[in-house]
This record gives structure tokens, C-alpha cells and sequence, in this order.
């Protein structure tokens, strides 16, 4: 009979552990640097099988299995829990393997049962059905001989390429589906994708669906490259509606006066103010007009025709029936003022922009086209 848990050597990591995993994506920064998120998701129907081995078909088990990558140390911290089947009673082994999805591979760290528990931080709750462990480099167990067979455990930077690329996967084996032709649960690690990882990629105070670089929580790039930010309003030039003009994402906390969240009336492209919504912003886009390709008089025109007006209201320009926001340039107070006349005179005789190569990006508000 087993003990309800089994620890080997937690007492100095066991806290750091449980709260790193006490929230996805709430994984504790080390040295400053915050651990990449991965996951997995093991199912019986990712289960290979060799030789003529049966396979899990109709098997009810599952497992969630979460992980954090700290890439100074290097170490891996992962938690497996199981589902549908009894960790005390039914598991025969678990091992992280090398392999691309249908296809099976050497062993890259045994964790636990039958082929070995060569993580020396491994913390197993038989009573709760999980595991908790962290692998690292000094987890490498090459049997003795030093010569690494397709069964032994091998250091964590090893298989770093592996990692990062999508060709780990977890192999859950059971007393039904036995090592080493099947297995009862496989599932690829994966990095989380940066627009549900919980964390704030980019820097610019806006984390996951709060970024409008995120439309789905799939996607893999919660911005553009920031190294390359002229303006210095913390969004990317490759994702920015006004390259050369500070105009911050709206409801960036970094820059509460310039970028207060988005009003009903207001239409934005990528987050940015952009109230004709042609994927250029307005502090940048003082052009009201058809003609020409440049601001010139008849726009200016335009803008002191909406002066003092309400930038909610739909009564400016002349005739007095466009809508005010576009003329609202600065982004500030209520009414269209002298500010946006100032900046619509230093837009004059230039084209509108510049703006991004990706621009028009996702559009949100009233006047989107």
C-alpha cells in the first residue's frame, strides 16, 4: 500500500511549485525573467501504437498536464493530473518523449513507475492522482554506463530544441496498455499560445484579450516586434496606425492621460484611435477630403468648421453632418479644440501617415468601413 504522497527532496521548492501552478499562466519570474508557459493535452486517441499493440480505443482517461520553462536556469516545472484512471493502481509508467505527433520516440526524462524516476524533485500525490516535479539538467541518468540508451533520462538542455519546437510529448502507460509498444495517454507540449498565456508579451500593460493584437486566444503574437518603436508609444511600428506620431493603444495603463479607454462614439484600427477607420490614426490623418493626396486648404477648412463642436456629436465639418471624432486629433477633452487645429496645421501639405505595412488592422467602433 502506498503512502498518500511520496516526495523526494520538496521541502525547498514545494512552495514555489504549488504557486506557481495555482493559476494558469501565473507562473513565478525568476531573476526577473518570467517562465515561458507550456501545456499539453493528453487523450488516448494521440496514443501510437507498435509492434501490433492495442490501443486505448473507448479508454475514459484523460490528464491535464501544465508547464513553466525557465530558460536561465534551465529547468522545467510541470504538473501532470490524471483523470479516469487510478495513479496508485492502474499507472505502469510516465515519461516525457521525443517524438513529432504519430510517431513514437526515445525517452527524454522518466518520471515515474516501471522505466525509472529520475527527477530528483518529483512530488507525487497518489491520493489526488497527480505529480508535480521539476526537470532540470542534473535529472540526466544514462544507466550507469555512460552511453545513452533509447530508455535513459537525459538532461533538460539536451532537448531544448525539442521543446521549443513542438516534439516533446508526455506517455502515460497502464497496467492495461502496457510499456513499451502502447500507451493509455499521450499528449505534445506545446507553448502556450502568447494570447492566453497570462502574460503581458510585449510590455505595453495590456495582457491576452485586453491587447487588441489578439483576436483569438489561439493566436500566437500578442504584438509586433517593439525593439522597432519610433514614437515611443509602446506599440510596434509594424502594428502601428501612426508610425511617426505618439498615439498609445486606448486603455494602455502606462499612458492614462494620452489613452483613456475606449468611448462608445470612438473607433479604433489595432487599438489606436482611428475615427474614419481607413487604418491610418488621427494623429496622424488630418486629410477630410476627396481631392488631392495631401492635407491641404480645404481640409483645414474642414477642421475649423468643426471647431468647439462635441467630439460625440455627428455635426461637424461643412456641411455640418460628419462625424466629430475624426476630427478629434489630440484625443483629449471633450469638445474639438485648438489643439487638434494645431496638429491638423503641422499634418498640413503631407500625406496622412505614415502607418503600418499590416495596417488596416482589426477595426472596432461605429465607423468601422
Amino acid at each position: 500500500m502506498r503512502n498518500a504522497w511520496r516526495d523526494r527532496g520538496w521541502a525547498k521548492v514545494l512552495l514555489g511549485i504549488l504557486l506557481c501552478f495555482a493559476a494558469p499562466g501565473s507562473a513565478i519570474a525568476h531573476d526577473g525573467v518570467t517562465p515561458i508557459p507550456y501545456s499539453g493535452d493528453p487523450t488516448p486517441e494521440q496514443v501510437v501504437a507498435d509492434n501490433g499493440a492495442a490501443t486505448p480505443d473507448g479508454s475514459q482517461a484523460s490528464a491535464t498536464l501544465e508547464l513553466a520553462l525557465d530558460i536561465l536556469d534551465p529547468r522545467l516545472e510541470y504538473r501532470i493530473q490524471l483523470f479516469g484512471i487510478d495513479l496508485a493502481q492502474d499507472v505502469e509508467s510516465i515519461q516525457i518523449r521525443i517524438g513529432q505527433p504519430g510517431s513514437n520516440g526515445f525517452h527524454a526524462l522518466n518520471i515515474y513507475g516501471t522505466t525509472g524516476e529520475h527527477d530528483d524533485d518529483l512530488l507525487i500525490d497518489f491520493a489526488n492522482n497527480f505529480l508535480l516535479g521539476i526537470w532540470d539538467d542534473g535529472d540526466e541518468n544514462l544507466g550507469g554506463d555512460g552511453t545513452r540508451d533509447p530508455t535513459d533520462s537525459v538532461s533538460l538542455s539536451d532537448v531544448a530544441g525539442e521543446l521549443v519546437t513542438g516534439q516533446l510529448y508526455l506517455s502515460v502507460t497502464t497496467h492495461a496498455y502496457p510499456f513499451p509498444d502502447t500507451a493509455e495517454l499521450r499528449g505534445q507540449i506545446a507553448a502556450v499560445p502568447q494570447c492566453s498565456d497570462g502574460i503581458d508579451n510585449d510590455s505595453d500593460g495590456l495582457v491576452d484579450d485586453q491587447d487588441p493584437q489578439c483576436d483569438d486566444p489561439e493566436d500566437d503574437l500578442e504584438n509586433c516586434d517593439l525593439s522597432l518603436d519610433g514614437d515611443g508609444d509602446r506599440v510596434a511600428d509594424e502594428c502601428d496606425n501612426c508610425t511617426q506620431h505618439f498615439n498609445p493603444v486606448l486603455g494602455n495603463p502606462q499612458f492614462p492621460t494620452q489613452a483613456p479607454p475606449r468611448q462608445s462614439f470612438q473607433t479604433t484600427t489595432g487599438g489606436q484611435l482611428d475615427d474614419d477607420g481607413d487604418g491610418i490614426g488621427n494623429a496622424c490623418d488630418a486629410k477630410f477630403t476627396a481631392g488631392g493626396s495631401v492635407v491641404g486648404g480645404s481640409d483645414l477648412l474642414q477642421q475649423l468648421a468643426s471647431f468647439n463642436k462635441d467630439r460625440s456629436g455627428n455635426d461637424c465639418g461643412a456641411p455640418a453632418n460628419q462625424n466629430c471624432s475624426q476630427f478629434d486629433i489630440d484625443n483629449f477633452g471633450q469638445f474639438i479644440g485648438g489643439g487638434d487645429l494645431s496638429l491638423a496645421r503641422l499634418l498640413f501639405n503631407f500625406p496622412p501617415g505614415p502607418s503600418c505595412a499590416k495596417c488596416p488592422l482589426a477595426c472596432e467602433g461605429p465607423h468601422c468601413p
